[in-house]
């Protein structure tokens, strides 16, 4: 018989691992988001009036200075990749889970049987 409790706790480290690296690289987006945005809201023209004067203006500009860094759009890309592999891994966990039933009411069907006792 496999040894589910311990392939599911396996899986369930990977899966905190996989929640840590999610939560660094969107506290290095943030960081980088936060950077752009004082950035575009004190940004002024020659004349020395703001550059982006509505909510409007300002995302966009925001939307255009994120997609030009090389390294915000990598980490946005790891972050897509990190999140996908932990719902791939969340799904696993669930099916561990219910072979790992499956399993139990296996065995407790054949112990029954064989008139080996009662479960509860």
């Amino acid at each position: 018989m496999r040894n589910y409790p311990e392939e599911i706790e396996t899986a369930l480290l990977k899966l905190a691992d996989f929640n840590d690296q999610i939560a660094d690289l969107r506290d290095e987006l943030g960081k980088i988001e936060v950077r752009e945005k004082m950035e575009i809201l004190f940004a002024r023209n020659e004349d020395g009036k703001l550059r982006y004067t509505n909510d409007a203006q300002r995302e966009l500009a925001l939307e255009l200075a994120l997609g030009a860094i090389v390294e915000y759009v990598d980490w946005k890309d790891k972050l897509r990749q990190v999140e996908r592999q932990r719902e791939e891994l969340k799904a696993h966990i669930e099916r561990l889970r219910g072979e790992f039933k499956l399993a139990l009411l296996d065995r407790q069907d054949e112990i029954s049987q064989r008139g080996g006792g009662i479960f509860i």
